[in-house]
């Protein structure tokens, strides 16, 4: 992994190069990335019958400089793609637009809930191989409560609402890797008549979950979410099958393993700190699970992040829309 310094100077540095490219949009423009560890950055929205290019760059916040999973419009580049991948080299020709055309596009994408962000490329090392931060990475941030949850605030807004809105009183809603098991517990208390499950297959975590939120509803277990004989539920919360969590073959295996856990009726909720790995679409339909929303738009800027909720079908179940004056009852405000 390259260091932060360095990192971030490349970053701005970047950022600052297409800002003043945009002067002279609309026009033809090409970006070539030799370096394989730059190209994971990268990502396609793609709405209705309309593709963009964008990338996402380093933000810069007061509690300091971060890569959000938040995408705003001035991470879209542009539309007409052309994309060739070597060895050596990705090519990227596109029409760079200006920042009004952007701020349009992502503005109407934001409107449509199955406007979808794919990130085609895998964070790799500097030898090609895919990369995945080491356990000592993730305990570091750990450490740091106060700023992962800034940085998913707007993700626990999102989920309990969606939660609310899909599941009736007494459905058992598991987060399998719930870590300080920060997040399944503000979902626990947003919606007090669902019951909650959290596991992570560290033991120290999951005494640490016990720990800060011993006055949860929370049951917390020691489980191994990539194994299998996980019990079944009714909303499944998937966090971690993502860039630099797991590989991308990590990612499809555990998939597949988890979504059959989820009972008729219920349903998979997908996201994450970085890009998800697994091509939702495909998997989804594989598996017979209807895909009812690619993203979510939030209220600054606008801004749109990858956000996935998956139905196992059940001919017998009302559609959420028609229950939707209970959802009060169901969720607090996250």
């Amino acid at each position: 992994m390259r260091d932060t310094p360095d990192w971030l100077r490349d970053e701005r540095q970047w950022r600052d190069r297409m800002r003043d490219a945009r002067g002279d949009a609309p026009r033809r423009y090409r970006l070539v990335e030799r370096s394989s560890e730059a190209r994971q950055p990268y990502f396609l929205l793609r709405h209705r019958d309309r593709q963009w290019l964008g990338r996402r760059s380093v933000m810069d916040s007061p509690a300091g400089p971060s890569l959000s999973n938040r995408i705003h419009a001035t991470h879209l580049l542009g539309d007409r793609l052309d994309m060739s991948l070597c060895s050596e080299m990705l090519l990227f020709d596109f029409t760079l637009r200006t920042a009004t055309e952007a701020e349009g596009f992502l503005r109407e994408a934001s409107g449509d809930p199955s406007s979808d962000l794919v990130f085609p490329f895998p964070p790799l090392d500097a030898g090609g191989r895919e990369a995945v931060c080491p356990p000592a990475f993730w305990a570091r941030l750990a450490s740091r409560p106060a700023r992962l949850a800034e940085d998913e605030l707007h993700m626990r807004s999102l989920c309990a609402d969606t939660l609310a809105r899909w599941l009736r009183p007494g459905a058992v809603v598991r987060d399998p890797a719930c870590s300080t098991g920060d997040f399944v517990a503000a979902m626990a208390a947003s919606c007090p008549l669902l019951r909650f499950e959290g596991s992570d297959i560290s033991a120290s975590m999951i005494d640490t979950a016990r720990t800060r939120h011993a006055g949860s509803a929370v049951a917390f277990e020691v489980a191994d979410a990539t194994g299998t004989g996980m019990a079944s539920c009714d909303g499944l919360i998937v966090r971690f099958l993502n860039a630099e969590v797991v590989t991308r073959a990590q990612a499809l295996a555990i998939f597949d393993r988890l979504v059959v856990t989820v009972r008729p009726g219920g349903i998979v909720i997908l996201f994450g700190h970085t890009p998800l790995l697994v091509p939702v679409r495909g998997q989804a339909a594989m598996h017979g699970l209807r895909v009812v929303q690619c993203s979510a738009a939030l209220p600054e800027g606008p801004a749109l992040v990858q956000y996935y909720v998956l139905e196992v079908p059940d001919m017998g179940r009302r559609p959420p829309s028609s229950r939707g004056r209970d959802a009060h009852v169901l969720c607090r405000k996250a």
